[in-house]
């Protein structure tokens, strides 16, 4: 019982914070959004990571979830499109931290991580999101290709590689003072 409690409250949660990283996003990054879907610098793409790396499948349902309600609520999607993408906007991380287990047989703690596989953790699950996004609008048959996959990547890359290195800085911080 405690076990599913856990798991619910760790999909709100994920949610909830989720909805803060994109309102700051919107707000005071706007400037970043090149259209409606891509932004040169996208901060919940590196919280989805590490809601997912440290929540599982808990944290990749509750960025699901969290997407697709402003996709519906917020952005107007049907219904079908929401579906699919925040599929898409969930599994990417979850597949870019397992692919990450497996390929290289690293980690995904954040304590053992070093910059440069902060780099390429960020890399991978950016490529993975920004070919999810661009096989969506390909079968949607809506305009977008190869450049704005690269700036997909370009802006999951930055806002995934910078809140990573934000949190393993802050806990460096917060565990250097505890230690005082």
């Amino acid at each position: 019982m405690f076990n599913l409690v856990y798991f619910l409250c760790s999909i709100i949660g994920v949610a909830i914070v989720w909805f803060i990283f994109d309102y700051i996003n919107r707000e005071y990054f706007a400037f970043f959004k090149t259209n409606d879907f891509i932004y040169w610098f996208y901060i919940p793409a590196g919280y989805r990571l590490i809601a997912v790396m440290i929540f599982g499948w808990a944290g990749a349902l509750g960025v699901a979830i969290a997407y697709g309600i402003r996709g519906y609520f917020y952005r107007g999607f049907p219904i079908e499109t929401v579906l699919v993408l925040a599929t898409l906007y969930g599994l990417a991380p979850f597949i870019a931290c397992q692919l990450w287990k497996k390929l290289f047989n690293f980690s995904t703690e954040l304590n053992g991580l070093s910059p440069i596989s902060i780099f390429w953790l960020s890399s991978l699950s950016a490529l993975i999101n920004g070919t999810f996004r661009i096989l969506y609008f390909q079968y949607a048959h809506l305009p977008h290709g190869i450049y704005e996959l690269c700036l997909m990547f370009v802006g999951n890359l930055l806002g995934t590689f910078a809140i990573l290195y934000f949190v393993k800085f802050s806990a460096k911080c917060f565990r250097s003072l505890r230690g005082k």
